[in-house]
């Protein structure tokens, strides 16, 4: 989707050679696609593949005593929205954030591919809190999530003490208080926001975070 009449098809060239070069380096090939006018610019693709059966992964596999391995920090959702409004400049952006997030999560998969891994889940639009709630449901399984573990994105906090926040932290944290969620520790109510805050190009499989998981 690109707003033609807005933007300078120049942007359009790039965000489309960008993604070629993501999608080669992927090993994959990118075999069409088309471009609608839109109010602003949107960008994906529809990946097919082939995996086999006893190498598929899902997010309802995971037994007592597994760990939770986080690949990529968390708080990714809000530095855009940040960066939108005004409170975070794009350079900040640029330093440590847009890298990770541009980073294939391959090498992640390949290596925990090694070891037994009994379930795995992309942290993305529901933030970490609704993820591992898919997981604990389709494992029948109680978590336990150590939140001095997780790594965040710098500024990530920040954001949310500034008043920051995206357009999914609400109808996250809805969808989570439906269950039983037992805080042991306090937080500020910007450090609880970072646990519904959706994400980016996230995965679950770094030694940042401890789960364990109990039946």
């Amino acid at each position: 989707m690109f707003p033609s009449k807005q933007l300078d098809m120049g942007f359009l060239k790039n965000i489309l050679r960008g993604g070629y070069d993501k999608t080669m380096e992927a090993g994959a090939c990118l075999v069409g696609g088309h471009t609608v006018d839109d109010e602003e610019p949107k960008y994906g693709l529809c990946v097919n593949g082939v995996v086999h059966p006893e190498r598929i992964i899902t997010n309802a596999g995971s037994k007592p005593g597994d760990a939770l391995i986080l690949t990529k920090p968390l708080g990714s959702g809000v530095l855009f929205n940040a960066v939108r409004s005004g409170k975070l400049s794009f350079k900040e952006l640029e330093k440590e954030v847009l890298p990770s997030l541009a980073t294939l999560n391959d090498k992640a998969m390949e290596s925990a591919l090694q070891f037994d891994l009994n379930a795995c889940t992309d942290i993305t639009g529901f933030g970490i809190l609704g993820h591992l709630l898919e997981i604990a449901h389709g494992s029948n399984a109680r978590i336990l999530l150590n939140y001095r573990n997780l790594q965040f994105y710098p500024d990530a906090l920040e954001m949310y003490k500034k008043g920051e926040s995206t357009g999914s932290n609400k109808a996250n944290r809805e969808m989570v208080a439906k269950h039983v969620l037992d805080m042991q520790i306090s937080l500020s109510s910007a450090e609880d926001e970072l646990l519904y805050d959706p994400q980016t190009s996230g995965n679950i499989t770094t030694k940042w975070c401890e789960c364990f998981l109990h039946r």
